[in-house]
Parts: structure tokens; sequence; C-alpha cells
């Protein structure tokens, strides 16, 4: 999820890492869509700047891409040689990412948009962000499985019913993950 530029350079670490020491949170306006319908264009996110190996699976982070500062689900974690990669996936995406874990920002603490709060550390929000989490993970583990097969099966030929399948996982399970945020957010259970 894009977010404007902030005054300072994003990749100026040193003030990110006076921010940590600080401990307080930092507000950053969103702009982007991937991250719909849970953080819309227009909401401000509160992010509490935190080291990488404080994460959950689930949490919602911000991370440094190209310059600028995104918003999204982390979904697993995995050791490579001595560091760790962080999974991440936006919630109205398909596709997901890797990165390291130095490269973590923080951790949303609260969102606001439309007159409404969610702090993320409130019920029913740590649920919800790890079922949202774990959702994720079977997701990327299921197509992450379903590419090893079709390079064991068939190497050099396309197989349009492999990807159907795997599109189709992929829209079902952002639908589901809409409705739960959906149903959270305006079905009788407030935004703090």
């Amino acid at each position: 999820m894009g977010v404007k530029r902030l005054a300072i350079e994003v990749n100026e670490s040193s003030v990110f890492e006076l921010w940590k020491k600080a401990g307080r949170p930092l507000d950053v306006r969103i702009e982007g869509s991937s991250m719909r319908p849970l953080i819309r264009p227009g909401d401000t996110v509160s992010l509490c700047l935190i080291d990488g190996d404080e994460l959950r699976t689930g949490d919602l982070i911000a991370f440094r891409q190209d310059g600028d500062l995104i918003v999204h689900r982390l979904i697993k974690q995995r050791r490579t040689d001595k560091t760790w990669r962080l999974c991440q996936k936006g919630d109205n995406l398909s596709g997901w990412g890797w990165l390291r874990e130095d490269g973590v920002l923080g951790r949303v603490e609260s969102i606001r948009g439309q007159g409404k709060v969610i702090n993320m550390d409130t019920r029913p929000w740590p649920w919800i962000n790890r079922v949202m989490g774990i959702s994720g993970l079977l997701w990327v583990s299921a197509v992450e499985e379903a590419r090893l097969l079709k390079a064991c099966v068939a190497v050099d030929r396309p197989l349009p019913i492999l990807s159907r399948l795997v599109s189709r996982m992929g829209r079902i399970l952002n639908r589901a993950c809409a409705f739960i945020i959906i149903k959270a957010i305006g079905g009788g259970i407030k935004r703090s």
C-alpha cells in the first residue's frame, strides 16, 4: 500500500532509528488500496517502530520499497543463512513478496479513517489479524507447492487448469478476508 513520501527520505535509516529509540508512534497517511477494505486511501495508520524479530504472523507491517513506505500483512518468516526473511502480502492482492528483517520499520498500532479508530491491540483485532495471517500463509504455501508440482510434472508446458485453480483460490481467499474485515468493522464490532 503506497504512502506519501515523508518530508525526510525514507531511506535515511538513522532518522527511523531515532524514532525507534524515542518509542513514539509515527502517523502516516495511506494512499494505496492494497490493504482494502481494512485500510482505505486517506486513512492514517500509527506505526510503532520496532525490530523485525518482535513481529508475529498476521501483524500489519511497514517497510521500505523503492523509496516508498508500504503497509502490508506479515504472512510468514523464513531463516536464510543468518538473517530472517519476511513474507508480506497486501490483503487486496493475490501476489506477495519477501523482504529482509532489517527492512521492516515497524508495526501498525492503529488505523484512523472515516470517523472511526481501530486499535490493533484490542479485541477482536489480534485474533482477526492472526487468522488473516494464517490464511495468507496457507495461500502462499499452496501456490508455492503448485509451482513445485508444475516444475516436476510439466517443465516447459503451460498448465492452464493449474493457473485457473490458483487464481480462483486467490479470489476466494481475498473475498473471505474482506468479508471478515467488513463484518468486524461494520457488523457491530466497535472500531474502538
